[in-house]
């Protein structure tokens, strides 16, 4: 079954990956513009909502039955429920968004933002904060000028802590007190991450 399915998000413009609460469903963004499920027996994706842009990363947040995913191109979050329903703009003039991940304890959303140009210095690179209904937003990392500006990222409830791929390495980044740890360095332009929350 496990090659049939990768076959059929192969065959779509993918870029992210979320997956339900019982690991049977998949849903999974295309570039194109459009946010697709398929379920993990192979079964034929279908397209759950589509529309004028560039969605990336995207995460299943259970607790809603909802979908919350970024877009490079409208340079939004969006978010929708897990039928398509209810599809909302939740923020925008978020410049170069890539990935995105939900503190389910707190109920906040935390997406990376990049730049128009490579301008390190302009403070673009960012890890945002903001409510799940996208009030409140803020800047919860500022990563312009160093080493570690963020692409995907994801949240371990557990240890309160944002893992993020970084422009030469993987890192942390505590939700308590903000501090950044290096977990693994001299990785070229590493991009999307993953935790194992059985860990």
């Amino acid at each position: 079954a496990l090659p049939i399915f990768a076959n059929v998000v192969a065959a779509k413009r993918a870029e992210g990956v979320a997956i339900d609460k019982n690991l049977t469903t998949v849903f999974f963004t295309d570039a194109g513009g459009a946010v697709y499920k398929v379920d993990r027996d192979g079964e034929e994706a279908r397209e759950l909502l589509s529309y004028t842009g560039a969605p990336r990363g995207i995460e299943y947040y259970e607790d809603g039955e909802q979908l919350f995913w970024v877009d490079g191109e409208t340079e939004s979050v969006y978010s929708c429920d897990i039928n398509g329903e209810n599809f909302e703009t939740l923020v925008t003039g978020q410049v170069d968004p890539v990935g995105i991940s939900i503190d389910t304890r707190n109920n906040h959303m935390y997406w990376s933002t990049g730049c128009e140009e490579t301008n390190y210095e302009e403070g673009c690179h960012q890890i945002m904060k903001a409510t799940l209904t996208g009030d409140d937003a803020v800047v919860f990392l500022s990563a312009s000028g160093t080493d570690y500006q963020p692409n995907d990222l994801d949240i371990s409830i557990d240890s309160r802590e944002i893992y993020f791929a970084g422009t030469t390495g993987i890192y942390s980044i505590s939700l308590i007190d903000s501090s950044v740890t290096t977990i693994h360095s001299d990785i070229e332009q590493p991009y999307g991450i993953s935790v194992d929350y059985g860990q």
